[in-house]
């Protein structure tokens, strides 16, 4: 038994000294870009403040909400497309900070919407957000991974953070206020944002 510990140990130590190529991420594989797109979104406030708002707006109207579980990842996807169709397109950057202003106001005030409107806002909102992440595309940035990678971290955001919210203002009813507080608190991130942008 010991004699066994001591070759693993030592084919171990060799191991250590003796390392090969390691492949620690998925650059050499056609995966990559759409990896890039589900990353990229997720690592900018500018995207994933207003995300988390209209995932705590679905929260707060579950059966109006429902709607924007197709109508966000649908604008993210023509966003995306518009900006390889149509690049360098002014103020969709400032849109997106506005959006968490709006987001952010109409959670804290809990104003109750229609399905219409949940549509509306979601596919606005993905439209903004797609455009801006598909600036992100390189010239060897493959947009038909890259697109559904976006469309994909979008989705899985406001699904999460609806179910989320939806499963705790249920349980507790003094949630909701804790769901309008944190709207507040967006609002405010938003108007430092907006000012820090055109300061």
């Amino acid at each position: 038994m010991t004699r066994h510990i001591g070759r693993l140990a030592g084919v171990f130590a060799c191991a250590l000294l003796f390392p090969g190529t390691a492949q620690a991420h998925l650059v050499s594989t056609r995966f990559g870009d759409f990896y890039d797109g589900m990353l990229h979104p997720v690592t900018s406030l500018e995207h994933i403040v207003p995300w988390l708002a209209l995932g705590l707006l679905m929260a707060a109207r579950p059966q109006a909400g429902r709607w924007a579980l197709l109508a966000f990842p649908a604008g993210l996807a023509i966003g995306v497309t518009l900006d390889a169709a149509m690049p360098a397109l002014p103020g969709f950057g400032t849109a997106n900070l506005v959006s968490i202003l709006v987001l952010g106001g109409l959670v804290a005030l809990d104003l109750p919407l229609s399905a219409a409107a949940f549509a509306v806002i979601a596919c606005a909102l993905g439209i903004s957000h797609g455009y801006v992440n598909g600036t992100a595309m390189a010239a060897t940035t493959n947009p038909v991974l890259f697109a559904p990678g976006v469309v994909m971290a979008g989705y899985l955001m406001i699904l999460l953070t609806a179910a989320a919210g939806a499963f705790v203002t249920r349980r507790w009813s003094a949630a909701r206020i804790a769901l309008r507080a944190l709207g507040s608190w967006i609002f405010a991130i938003g108007v430092m944002m907006l000012g820090t942008a055109l300061a």
